[in-house]
């Protein structure tokens, strides 16, 4: 094989020997990696190298998964958390809606009913905490216009309940 000078400046000039191959190669890239791929020390090589590289990335990037607040009372096999930025948030007298932006990249909406009571601050936590009449504040700079940046996890069961909110206002 070439001095790795020679095969740089032979690959600047274009030099080329067969059907497109450099002359220091002597072959085409698939064939050489085909003969490469084909030896038993490459393969387990590269069988080594991702077993090194998904343990890595798995003892880098913990499983996290959200604690449900005390309020909630579905079982974890059958609730779901959806966090992320809220888009969109209409409230009247009978039900509340919003449309978020997950951090997984998808986008959702809820509408909880809550008919006769005239909000739905009973489905509502802040910080994981009880949501209070005072907290409207932290999370509406007017009725149905949220503080720029409002975050929400909305818990959602499968069995059709009303979900919950819960408001994580940004930091001041």
């Amino acid at each position: 094989m070439a001095p790795l000078a020679t095969m740089k400046g032979n690959l600047r000039e274009g030099k080329t020997v067969g059907r497109g191959c450099p002359d220091w190669l002597q072959c085409s890239p698939c064939e050489w990696a085909a003969r490469t791929a084909m030896s038993s020390g490459f393969l387990r090589l590269l069988g080594s190298v991702l077993l090194v590289h998904s343990t890595v990335t798995a003892a880098a990037v913990p499983l996290q998964r959200l604690r449900p607040p005390e309020k909630i009372r579905c079982s974890r096999d059958h609730l779901t958390s959806f966090s992320g930025a809220v888009l969109v948030f209409k409230r009247n007298d009978n039900e509340t809606f919003l449309r978020m932006r997950t951090d997984e990249d998808t986008t959702e909406a809820f509408t909880l009913r809550h008919p006769g009571k005239g909000s739905a601050a009973e489905w509502f936590l802040l910080g994981g905490k009880v949501f209070e009449p005072s907290d409207w504040k932290r999370i509406e700079i007017r009725r149905n216009k949220l503080h720029p940046r409002m975050r929400a996890t909305v818990w959602a069961c499968d069995d059709g309940s009303t979900p919950v909110v819960d408001w994580q206002p940004p930091s001041e």
